[in-house]
């Protein structure tokens, strides 16, 4: 207290100045037109690019809200769609009502999440999601978008997650198989490094007629993703001579650089598909 009364009494004049000055200023304001309307639209024009810029800010955090919302509503639909496509499958199998329901346990639940930070450019790519143990998130859940097979997790604190993607060129044990909608074939797709929105499927037989633009959807094989999600078209051919095999180039229809929000996924009959390969391997040990 001292010195704030120190600090006044050092500089009164000065402050003294500056009182007079603002009276001054003000009386001067008040009792001229031009200089009022200028103070005014000063004041106005800067009023308003603060509110300009609060409306702003109150929109992105709305934003932000609305979209979660939108994710969580989405989450449920593609589980819906999902739970259709098992469902008609089952039954064009010719499957029975109850064998029907016991096939339609392996659909998957969906989780939404957001990127917190990725990358597309090294040899093995990353995703960092704001999702963890505590919303249910675990390792091996497969992660997807509505037209992508983003990757696998692998590994989880409390509250985020990391996830290996597809984008990976070295020995990626996650590969997931597609299926060329038009042939038929199945086959593990592949990353060369040459674009972040480019996939290989290598062995194709040359007898194959794989057409550009052919779409490739997710398949069966993997326990990681669900069946039929259209992730890409064939973008061209290239004859292998060192097998006389087609590889055959997929333009991804997710841009992987541009991912903001992903599913991750939870197959509920993962636990039993995985106790059955272990028990064959234990099997197959003792051969």
């Amino acid at each position: 207290m001292e010195e704030i009364i120190l600090l006044f009494t050092r500089y009164r004049a000065f402050l003294f100045f500056v009182i007079l000055e603002t009276i001054f200023v003000s009386v001067y304001i008040d009792s001229h037109d031009y200089p009022r309307a200028v103070v005014n639209d000063l004041f106005s024009e800067t009023s308003s690019e603060l509110q300009n810029k609060r409306s702003k800010l109150e929109d992105y955090l709305v934003l932000d809200t609305i979209n979660n919302i939108l994710m969580t509503e989405n989450a449920d639909l593609l589980e819906k769609i999902t739970f259709s496509y098992y469902q008609k499958q089952a039954l064009l199998a010719g499957m029975s009502t109850d064998t029907v329901l016991q096939n339609i346990a392996s659909v998957f639940n969906y989780t939404p999440a957001r990127v917190v930070s990725h990358t597309y450019t090294k040899r093995t790519n990353w995703l960092v999601l704001d999702k963890g143990e505590n919303h249910g998130i675990y390792e091996e859940m497969g992660v997807v978008t509505q037209k992508a097979l983003v990757g696998v997790v692998v590994k989880t604190t409390s509250n985020f997650s990391l996830v290996r993607t597809i984008l990976d060129a070295s020995n990626y044990p996650f590969s997931p198989f597609v299926r060329l909608k038009n042939s038929g074939h199945l086959n593990k797709i592949i990353w060369e490094q040459d674009s972040p929105n480019v996939v290989v499927l290598k062995n194709v037989p040359n007898h194959l007629v794989v057409s550009q633009g052919e779409i490739v959807l997710s398949s069966e094989e993997s326990i990681f993703f669900p069946e039929g999600i259209q992730i890409g078209t064939v973008k061209r051919t290239v004859t292998d001579l060192s097998n006389n095999m087609q590889k055959v180039y997929i333009a991804l229809d997710e841009n992987f650089q541009d991912l903001r929000y992903v599913y991750v996924l939870e197959n509920k009959a993962k636990p039993e598909i995985t106790q059955l390969e272990e028990s064959i391997q234990k099997i197959s040990a003792y051969e």
